[in-house]
């Protein structure tokens, strides 16, 4: 099926605070049905290039358009049916229960004065059983597990039913086991919905495990962009992450794995 019509296009599009470039005027286009990572060290762009396209900043130099709109062309309820997008740090949910979190991604089809309905509480029922948070539904957020709470997060997303899942460092405050259990629930996601996903992860491991394509960020600028086999290699990190890392050769059909000496 061609998805091209919900493609991200940046074109020349940067960003800049006063005379410092913060992430270079980019020209790419990001495939709907597909899982991007965004990798690089600390301060390369990649937070800034996420609220580019989620629409938290906006490029002072070319454009970005979802398909052939320009993102400015959105009003608020367009875009979230289009794009959810889930900072690095979640904003506090005062005692809200795992439902009422997750209902909240059907505002944008209802309105804030708008009634729930059969459609709204079905997205929500879905969105919970895909989860895996049926046994949590009355639970307060802020008493969940990081991992538990990250899939409510998740669960809400999904209930927007959008075209476009970005999360900023879904995995920062997570052990390796919920790291591995929230993004391959992310990866499901996008073979089964074929929604497009943006995330930005700290563990070039990870990104390697799940995604179908890396854009690597260095200083601002995009220095790499392919599969995990092309960016898994030895001169393409140490640059990246400096000399003390070392890449282990794929073995079967697992990827080649980096590590810091």
């Amino acid at each position: 099926m061609d998805h091209s019509g919900s493609d991200f296009v940046l074109d020349g599009a940067g960003f800049s605070v006063g005379d410092r470039t913060i992430l270079a005027r980019l020209n790419l286009r990001l495939a709907a049905d597909r899982l991007h990572a965004l990798v690089g060290p600390n301060g390369s762009g990649k937070s800034t290039f996420l609220k580019l396209i989620a629409r938290q900043l906006t490029p002072d130099s070319g454009t970005i358009r979802l398909g052939d709109r320009d993102l400015a062309t959105f009003g608020s309820r367009a875009f979230a049916r289009q794009v959810a997008f889930m900072p690095q740090f979640t904003p506090a949910t005062d005692g809200m229960t795992v439902r009422e979190l997750v209902a909240l991604g059907r505002f944008a089809w209802h309105g804030a004065l708008g009634r729930s309905s059969p459609k709204d509480r079905a997205a929500v029922a879905e969105a919970i059983e895909r989860c895996d948070l049926a046994a949590f539904t009355q639970r307060p957020v802020d008493e969940l597990s990081g991992g538990e709470r990250q899939r409510a997060w998740i669960a809400m997303m999904l209930a927007q039913e959008s075209r476009w899942l970005l999360l900023d460092e879904p995995t920062s405050a997570l052990d390796a086991g919920h790291q591995v259990e929230i993004l391959d629930l992310i990866a499901a996601l996008t073979r089964e919905r074929g929604v497009g996903v943006v995330a930005v992860l700290h563990d070039i491991n990870m990104a390697a495990r799940v995604a179908d394509e890396i854009l690597a960020l260095d200083r601002g600028t995009l220095v790499l962009r392919g599969g995990p086999a092309d960016v898994m290699r030895p001169e393409v990190l140490t640059p990246l992450f400096g000399p003390r890392v070392d890449v282990l050769p794929a073995e079967g059909a697992r990827p080649a794995l980096a590590y810091m000496r």
